[in-house]
C-alpha cells in the first residue's frame, strides 16, 4: 500500500509539472500553507486533491460523489487549474498551427504553386495534428446551480490568475458587472435591524435548514438559477528573455460576459443552458 501511494504521488508531481509555468507558480502561491508531517511544503492542499488531480490531468471520466462543504473549496481549485492550463494550452496550439498554415499558403503563392497541398507539403503538420478546434471556439462547458455558485467559481480562477484578493482591472473585465449580477445581494436595512416576531421566524426557520442549504439559497447569496456566462482568455506574451533567464510563459487574463461562440469557457446553470438552446432552436 505504501509503495502504491508514493507512486501516486509521483504520479501527481507529474501532471502537476505538465501545466503552464505561470499558473504552476500561481498555484503555489494561493495553495494552503498546510505542511507535511516532515515539514516539508505540500504540493496539493488535500490528499484528496492529490488523489483526484492526476485523473483530471489526463482527461478521464470522473464522477465524484463524495462531495462536501469542507473539500468543495479544494476541488474547484483543482478544476480550476486543470480548465485553465486546457484552455490556455489549446489556445497556444491553434495560434501556431494558423500561424503555420498561414506562412505555408503566403510561400506557396510566392512560389507561383496552385494550393496548400496537405499530402506533398512536407512542411505541413498531419491533417490529423492540425485538426485542433471545432466549429466554434468553446472548449469547456461548467455546470453549476446558482449565481452565488457561479460567483465563487469565478472568484476562484480570478484568485488563480491574480492571487489571493480578488480580480486585477489588469487581468479580467467586466468586473464591476459580474459583480452585480453574480454577487452577493444588498440586504434591505429594514429587514438587518428588523426585530419582529415574523423575522425572528423566518430566521429561525433559516437556521434549521442547515449550511448546505444556505450555501445555496441562504440571505446572504445569489440563489438564481436561470443564467449563464461566457468567458474568454487573452493569453499575454512573454516579454522577451535574456541569455541567462529561463523561457517564460507570459500570462492570461479573463473576459467576462463574452458572446458564447467567441467564449473558452461556458458557464451556466442547468436551466439557463437549456433556455438558451431552445432560443437557438
Amino acid at each position: 500500500d505504501q509503495q502504491f501511494v508514493t507512486a501516486w504521488k509521483g504520479h501527481a508531481q507529474a501532471a502537476f509539472e505538465c501545466n503552464r509555468e505561470f499558473l504552476k507558480q500561481q498555484w503555489k502561491q494561493t495553495r494552503s500553507t498546510k505542511r507535511t508531517s516532515g515539514g516539508g511544503s505540500q504540493l496539493f492542499d488535500s490528499s484528496l486533491q492529490g488523489t483526484t488531480y492526476p485523473l483530471l490531468a489526463s482527461y478521464m471520466d470522473l464522477l465524484f460523489t463524495v462531495d462536501t462543504r469542507k473539500n468543495r473549496t479544494s476541488m474547484h481549485r483543482a478544476i480550476t487549474l486543470h480548465i485553465l492550463n486546457h484552455v490556455w494550452t489549446s489556445r497556444i496550439r491553434i495560434h501556431k498551427h494558423n500561424k503555420k498554415l498561414l506562412d505555408l499558403e503566403k510561400k506557396e503563392a510566392e512560389d507561383g504553386e496552385d494550393g496548400l497541398d496537405m499530402a506533398d507539403n512536407n512542411d505541413l503538420p498531419s491533417e490529423d495534428v492540425i485538426r485542433d478546434q471545432g466549429f466554434t471556439r468553446p472548449t469547456v462547458l461548467v455546470l453549476l446551480p446558482t449565481r452565488g455558485a457561479c460567483y465563487e467559481f469565478v472568484q476562484g480562477m480570478l484568485n488563480m490568475l491574480n492571487g489571493e484578493g480578488g480580480a486585477s482591472a489588469s487581468l479580467a473585465t467586466n468586473i464591476d458587472r459580474f459583480e452585480e449580477e453574480f454577487g452577493p445581494p444588498p440586504t434591505p436595512e429594514d429587514v438587518e435591524h428588523d426585530a419582529s416576531a415574523t423575522e425572528r421566524r423566518r430566521k429561525e426557520v433559516l437556521r434549521q435548514k442547515g449550511a448546505d442549504w444556505l450555501d445555496l439559497f441562504g440571505d446572504d447569496t445569489n440563489d438564481d438559477d436561470d443564467f449563464k456566462l461566457g468567458l474568454a482568455i487573452n493569453i499575454q506574451a512573454p516579454r522577451k528573455k535574456t541569455n541567462t533567464e529561463q523561457q517564460q510563459d507570459g500570462s492570461c487574463a479573463l473576459r467576462l460576459f463574452t458572446d458564447f461562440f467567441k467564449s473558452d469557457i461556458i458557464l451556466a446553470s442547468p436551466l439557463g443552458l437549456k433556455m438558451a438552446c431552445a432560443a437557438q432552436a
